[in-house]
């Protein structure tokens, strides 16, 4: 069920964090976020640039999920083809 989900829906950020989301993809300024030292914010960049994922960049830079992600939305994106494993 929870690999279904996040196939189906995509976080919500904090805005404080969504400007760190934004600024991991490429779309804004280093931020300033009080709370994340500039290290923080170095191994998260590192960690985004191997894996793409912005959950587990602010993982990496010391945040837990609750700390960071205020809900979940549809993902906008249609989906080509889904498999869903019964037997697990």
């Amino acid at each position: 069920a929870t690999t279904i989900h996040r196939i189906l829906y995509t976080p919500v950020y904090d805005p404080e964090y969504e400007k760190v989301a934004e600024w991991l993809a490429g779309n804004g300024e280093r931020p300033s976020i009080e709370g994340l030292t500039d290290e923080a914010l170095d191994r998260a960049m590192e960690f985004y640039q191997l894996n793409k994922s912005v959950p587990g960049a602010l993982a990496t830079a010391g945040l837990r999920g609750s700390d960071f992600i205020t809900g979940w939305k549809r993902r906008e994106d249609p989906l080509d083809i889904g498999f869903v494993d019964e037997s697990s």
